[in-house]
């Protein structure tokens, strides 16, 4: 006989399961964080767990698509309110990074990480998941601004695209920078020279104002250095 799954059950014992595994994260870091730990955190046995998450790699992934959703979710009514584009542009990438900000404990302790060698198909894949939920807001954001003149594009889907691609760009000089960082190379200045290049390339691109998109402030990029600097060594997170 045919076994039909619940799908609402399958998806709060999902959320369950993560909800344990970033609790471990926030105590151990992903380096500490150990399958084991995840079953017993959760209240599950081998076999239940491996029915939702077959590794730790497709546990992250997981926890970043749940972050995703929780992010543009905020972002999605500003792209559709009325106003000049500019302004919507700028008041979405501000919402975007304050909250990454909100999240910065989670984002710290993952970064390691997202940026190991054996990971590197979850960041591919949360980079094509961000891309898929930005474009489409980018794109209505750059199409009105052409059309109230607060930008110039000859093409603004193709536009959009390059300002995503710039966006992306500099979050993952962020990531890699902040990570260099936390072991003792690169400083908070060398950080924000280089978002500040990003900037002003987003800004050429779109033909904005100078400073009318200015979604980061230097002050902000210190903060995370110091909470980079501030996490725990690797070794000291590990378990045995």
């Amino acid at each position: 006989m045919r076994r039909f799954r619940n799908d609402a059950a399958y998806a709060r014992k999902r959320d369950a399961i993560l909800d344990a595994a970033e609790s471990l994260l926030l105590r151990k870091g992903y380096d500490g964080l150990s399958i084991t730990d995840l079953m017993v955190q959760a209240g599950v046995s081998k076999g239940a767990l491996y029915h939702y998450f077959t590794a730790k790699r497709d546990v992250l992934a997981a926890l970043l698509d749940r972050r995703l959703d929780h992010w543009t979710a905020q972002l999605a009514p500003i792209a559709t309110r009325p106003g000049p584009a500019d302004r919507r542009l700028h008041q979405a990438l501000r919402t975007l990074a304050g909250a990454k900000a909100a999240d910065q404990t989670f984002l710290i302790d993952v970064l390691r990480g997202i940026y190991a060698e054996e990971n590197v198909l979850v960041r591919a894949a949360t980079r094509d998941g961000m891309a898929e939920r930005l474009l489409p807001l980018l794109t209505r954001i750059v199409a009105d601004g052409c059309a109230d003149r607060t930008f110039s594009a000859a093409d603004p889907a193709a536009t959009a695209r390059v300002v995503l691609s710039l966006l992306q760009e500099c979050t993952d000089r962020i990531g890699r920078r902040l990570l260099g960082i936390a072991d003792g190379s690169g400083t908070a200045a060398q950080l924000e020279r280089e978002v500040a290049a990003y900037l002003d390339a987003l800004h050429l691109t779109l033909g904005a104002a100078p400073g009318s998109l200015v979604f980061i402030r230097p002050a902000e990029l210190r903060r995370w250095t110091r909470a980079a600097r501030a996490a725990r060594p690797t070794e000291s997170r590990r378990v045995s």
